[in-house]
């Protein structure tokens, strides 16, 4: 690949993130210097459009709007998503949890311990096995009981970040990591 290539692709990268302007900008003036055309940079923008990724002011649709910071890709858990996360800990054990559009953990069950989410940005979803789905938005906050089967994750045209949050822990505390949520589940909130 060459570096006018690789330009190329941080830019197309950079451009579906929020909070990274300066780095956008200085990428774009590399891409200039490595030989980047207008033409293919205007191409980007284009291919947002009709991926549907722009809103009517012509900015990138349903990104992340927060002054939490994203974290690093939640890579440990990785095999529990479906889709992309990110993993910022706190001290105390509060994790910040920032999920792509679509993305969501697997159901699974808290035992010995009761876990709080509040939802800081974006938008989402919670769902307890045989319940409907509880929409996550700026400020909601869930207590989730010890034992119970649940989910959460990012709408599908969202963000979203969550707070998460473990209280009430007993010695020897665990999750249980279940089936994925589904396409057809998932499609089903509303």
């Amino acid at each position: 690949m060459s570096y006018a290539d690789r330009e190329l692709v941080t830019v197309s990268a950079l451009s579906g993130l929020q909070g990274v302007e300066p780095q956008l900008k200085a990428h774009i003036a590399g891409a200039r210097n490595m030989g980047v055309t207008e033409e293919q940079l205007q191409g980007i923008v284009v291919a947002l459009a009709a991926n549907g990724l722009l809103d009517e002011a012509g900015r990138l649709a349903g990104l992340l709007e927060t002054e939490w910071p994203q974290g690093k890709p939640n890579d440990a858990y990785a095999q529990y998503f479906v889709g992309n996360s990110y993993l910022q800990p706190y001290y105390g054990g509060v994790a910040n949890v920032t999920f792509e559009p679509r993305c969501r953990n697997n159901w699974h069950v808290h035992h010995g311990a009761v876990q709080v989410l509040i939802c800081v940005s974006g938008k989402g979803w919670y769902q307890e096995w045989n319940k409907p789905a509880v929409p996550l938005t700026p400020g909601t906050v869930i207590a989730i009981p010890e034992g119970v089967k649940h989910w959460h994750g990012a709408a599908a045209d969202s963000w979203m970040q969550h707070l998460a949050i473990h209280t009430q822990e007993q010695p020897g505390a665990t999750n249980e990591w279940l089936e994925p949520v589904s396409e057809e589940q998932y499609n089903k909130v509303r």
